[in-house]
């Protein structure tokens, strides 16, 4: 009797095991096996699955600072199929692992890149590497996991729609640019456990990931690598907390090494006054409005606001002045 009940409990436990595995293959919340139209709006997770099943052959990737960029922008100006492959509080770990992967797939020919230095200071790792990669044998991870089961059914009852997807909408207002940094200043700044912001460590991660990436790539992939704007706050609060240098001295290396390869242009809009000392195109320190997604992107589509060795010295003298004069101007507010 006792074999008995084991036996029936053991297939009840097969059976339920073998429904649930059904049920994410045929959901397929992260589109590991094949192209649908509705997402689940979880980038770690999804974009595996887009970049080796959907059509494109040009993404942007980078932070949070590029997730609110049009792919129907940027095609429209370069005559491309772009996917947002951007990631919110990107890592150079996550570039680690996604960049070789999609690039793998021989289907992208340009990559819009922005180089934001939170990236290379981070000691975080966030993603989930079972599904970005051609093992077979590990999707039991995304078979048997509380997380695809419950996108599965958010992707059923509430699926986003690919315009939708990655974009959050905030006010830009110098006032909120002016609290931001009130409340940064008045933190504890860069947690050494979570970020290290020396130069070296900055320059190390974005040379072992992006940089072996767009070298592996020549001849493939063409690279448009850019600083993002940053409102005029950004470096001043970098400043006081004592990492301005080590900021510029990571564009400099970047730009030193990689400016002059074949496969890379290269941008910068962090230098230049009139847009980041526009507060009011700002929602905190660092984040910019939908119309600097515009004005960047038709930047570099016209070779705008182009960065080499002949003036990174002098666009970093800029960033400088730029961070005295709102410093000074913010304590006679």
């Amino acid at each position: 009797m006792a074999r008995k009940i084991a036996i029936q409990t053991l297939v009840i436990i097969i059976v339920l095991l073998a429904a649930i595995a059904g049920f994410i293959i045929w959901a397929d919340p992260y589109q590991q096996y094949r192209a649908s139209d509705d997402f689940v709006g979880n980038q770690r997770l999804e974009i595996p699955g887009v970049a080796r099943n959907h059509d494109y052959n040009a993404a942007i990737m980078g932070s949070s600072m590029v997730m609110n960029h049009s792919p129907e922008q940027i095609d429209s100006l370069f005559g491309w199929r772009t996917y947002n492959f951007s990631f919110m509080g990107a890592t150079h770990d996550d570039f680690g692992i996604a960049l070789p992967f999609i690039i793998k797939q021989g289907k992208v020919k340009h990559i819009i890149f922005d180089i934001d230095y939170f990236t290379y200071a981070s000691k975080e790792k966030r993603m989930a590497e079972y599904l970005w990669d051609d093992n077979i044998l590990n999707d039991v991870s995304y078979w048997f996991n509380y997380t695809s089961l419950e996108h599965a059914i958010q992707k059923l009852r509430n699926p986003i729609k690919r315009k939708n997807l990655y974009n959050f909408h905030n006010e830009e207002t110098e006032a909120k640019v002016y609290d931001s940094y009130s409340k940064a200043i008045g933190g504890e700044g860069f947690d050494s456990r979570i970020y290290d912001m020396g130069h070296n460590a900055m320059a190390m991660n974005f040379d072992n990931t992006v940089g072996h990436a767009i070298k592996a790539s020549s001849g493939k992939v063409e690279w448009l690598l850019f600083f993002p704007p940053y409102s005029a706050a950004e470096y001043a609060r970098i400043e006081h907390f004592g990492h301005l240098e080590d900021f510029l001295k990571l564009r400099k290396h970047i730009v030193d090494n990689y400016c002059t390869l074949p496969n890379v242009r290269m941008f910068d809009f962090q230098a230049d006054k009139s847009i980041v000392c526009d507060l009011n195109q700002y929602n905190d320190t660092r984040h910019h409005s939908h119309a600097y997604n515009r004005m960047t992107v038709s930047e570099m589509e016209n070779g705008g606001h182009g960065i080499s060795k002949r003036n990174i010295d002098s666009n970093n003298a800029e960033i400088r002045r730029i961070s005295s004069e709102f410093i000074r101007s913010y304590h006679q507010r």
